[in-house]
């Protein structure tokens, strides 16, 4: 499985990770691995733990000696990850992608083990495709995970070169290969299945030579860590306030503890000690407060986070976390407690709208075409509602068992567009459909009633659902793209997003605000471009407006106050955001705090933490 960082590998999510009540509280030691100002995306440490190897955002490995405190030039070429170092100091392996067939190979580096430095220059070592190299601690045979095309195998080679042994393949992704100290066994993490990611992952070994593979474990965290003396296996139990399990080589459950917040197991030094660690860059959730200004931090995670989004009555959150090419939906307290993690069937592409009575989230998958999906958050069943050529948008009923979806017809028809209701068996009919025509469109505002604008000449229209009530104009013909009107609480007011110039919503330059009644209209030129997704809301009173900045404009998008009848804007604070069109971020039902992700730069943390003497005061 491709990794970027091995850093998103596993994620501490809960700030209120819990240990064993029969257990005492791990003690961790702080440690210094690294000069405070390095830029590191991974690393790797020598079983001395004096010596650790680096990759960086620009594209280069470096050597940090902890004795001497110099830094040294390894490798460079473009996008390094999977850092592994042989035990002994030998040679360093990574994951290489190359810009010729965009693909990403296995390449090493030999070293000087008296220095550390490099012997001679990088090499490919895999003339396939692949990742997640493993060295032996000898330095002498490879393993690494070979990209098929339903999945990954695991293969084995010398380290030098030769003939490559093909021990197992799975229809999924591996996650991470270790070896045993005799180089006869290796233990590997597997993904879940890439046709239905929400099963488990599995821990399993295999021996170096060949022959059936044993499952030692299943879990939705893979990534696991062979202690350096092969006699503990550490990985995750469970993701959201989560511990991470030790077991024995056979898979025997021997404890488990607790990491601090945002740190995570990523290799050993000197036989069971544990070296735990936290990137630079660091997804997290957070919550502003409008009043007073002050912003908390509610859940810390490695992995990239997204489409935060209150429950119903405040006392909830949910949001997306991808884990490698899986998702998953994490639900937990406004507190950042008493959380869990929902594995996705198919990929989370945007979402995470809650039901009413707050049993269900609903989400749109990855892709077109894609798939409108109701998780049910207490026991992770997953109903697929409705399937559309383009994206969906959609809200709830008022009775928490339908969902208004507005739906492009596939195939032929793929310009015709039509709201339905669906409900949570995975029926649906059709409420409403408009004919092929540019500039059409339909959002609904809720069981009764729908925005119609059907076509780019039209105005815009509040329309019966059903029944022979009057409609209601709402905007006159207006040129450009409309972006999916955002409702007051009451259904009163409307916040429409415009892009003047093209039919897209990268350029949303012009926020009109009416009254549903049609009474009223304002327009607001905002000096920014405003972000597509979840990114305007009406504040209590409705006459201002949270107004979020697109990140495609912005390195640090602001998040705005706009006064409706003036357009005057009062930036409240920015965030780090990078890489997404759509940000969404999530007003509490009582309007006074604001729900959104960033992706923070933090200082490096590492830290180290002694197993078997955790294990001996823990029987």
């Amino acid at each position: 499985m491709s990794r970027l960082s091995r850093f998103t590998a596993v994620a501490v999510v809960s700030l209120n990770a819990v240990v064993a009540a029969s257990q005492r509280a791990p003690s961790f030691t702080p440690i210094s691995l690294l000069p405070v100002d390095a830029s590191v995306n991974e690393l790797a440490v020598t079983g001395d733990g004096n010596r650790v190897y680096y990759a960086t955002a620009k594209g280069e490995v470096l050597f940090y000696d902890r004795k001497t405190g110099k830094t040294t030039h390894i490798a460079d070429g473009g996008r390094m990850w999977d850092l592994t170092v042989a035990r002994n100091g030998s040679v360093l392996a990574f994951s290489k992608g190359e810009e010729a067939d965009h693909g990403e190979y296995i390449w090493t580096v030999p070293l000087e083990q008296t220095t550390g430095l490099a012997s001679g220059p990088m090499r490919r070592a895999s003339m396939i495709p692949g990742d997640v190299p493993a060295l032996s601690q000898d330095g002498r045979m490879l393993a690494f995970a070979r990209d098929d095309s339903a999945g990954q195998s695991l293969v084995v080679l010398p380290t030098l070169g030769g003939p490559e042994h093909v021990l197992a393949s799975f229809l999924a992704g591996l996650e991470v290969i270790r070896w045993t100290p005799d180089a006869k066994t290796l233990y590997f993490g597997v993904g879940a299945p890439r046709s239905n990611l929400a099963l488990a992952g599995t821990v399993q070994r295999i021996a170096a030579s060949g022959g059936p593979a044993t499952i030692l474990a299943k879990t939705t965290d893979a990534h696991l860590n062979l202690s350096a003396d092969g006699s503990l296996v550490v990985f995750g139990d469970t993701i959201v306030g989560r511990t991470l399990v030790v077991t024995d080589p056979n898979g025997r459950r021997l404890g488990r503890f607790a990491a601090p917040p945002g740190l995570i197991a990523s290799g050993w030094i000197n036989g069971s000690t544990l070296i735990l660690s936290r990137a630079r860059h660091t997804w997290r959730e957070h919550i502003y407060d409008v009043s007073t200004g002050a912003s908390r931090v509610i859940a810390d995670t490695i992995d990239r986070a997204a489409w935060p989004a209150w429950s119903a009555d405040g006392q909830r959150i949910a949001f997306c976390r991808f884990v490698g090419v899986c998702t998953q939906l994490v639900v937990m307290n406004k507190n950042g407690s008493g959380g869990h993690a929902i594995n996705l069937r198919q990929p989370f592409g945007h979402g995470s709208l809650w039901s009413p009575d707050g049993r269900w989230v609903l989400y749109f998958s990855a892709g077109l075409p894609s798939t409108a999906i109701a998780v049910e958050v207490e026991t992770g069943k997953q109903v697929p509602l409705a399937t559309s050529a383009r994206d969906i948008h959609a809200r709830w009923a008022s009775d928490s068992r339908h969902v208004l979806m507005v739906i492009h017809a596939p195939g032929a028809a793929e310009r015709s567009l039509s709201l339905r209701e669906g409900d949570l068996t995975g029926a649906s009919r059709v409420l409403l459909e408009l004919s092929s025509n540019p500039g059409f469109n339909v959002f609904p505002v809720d069981d009764n009633w729908a925005v119609v604008r059907r076509g780019a000449d039209k105005p815009t229209m509040l329309e019966p659902i059903s029944g022979k009530r009057p409609s209601v104009q709402l905007l006159p013909p207006l040129p450009g793209f409309f972006a999916v009107p955002m409702l007051s609480p009451d259904h009163q007011w409307a916040a429409f997003r415009r892009n003047t110039q093209s039919d897209d919503n990268t350029k949303l330059t012009v926020i009109e605000v009416v009254k549903m009644d049609g009474t009223a209209h304002t327009t607001i030129t905002p000096s920014f471009v405003v972000a597509a997704g979840e990114t305007v809301e009406f504040l209590p009173g409705e006459k201002q407006l949270m107004v979020v900045e697109s990140p495609q404009t912005a390195k640090r998008p602001g998040v705005y106050l706009a006064t409706i009848a003036t357009g005057d804007m009062k930036r409240l604070f920015s965030f780090n955001r990078t890489g997404d069109r759509y940000v969404q971020l999530s007003l509490s039902p009582d309007r006074k705090s604001i729900l959104y992700t960033s992706d923070d730069s933090l200082p490096a943390t590492y830290a180290t933490f002694d197993v078997s003497g955790f294990l001996k005061s823990n029987p």
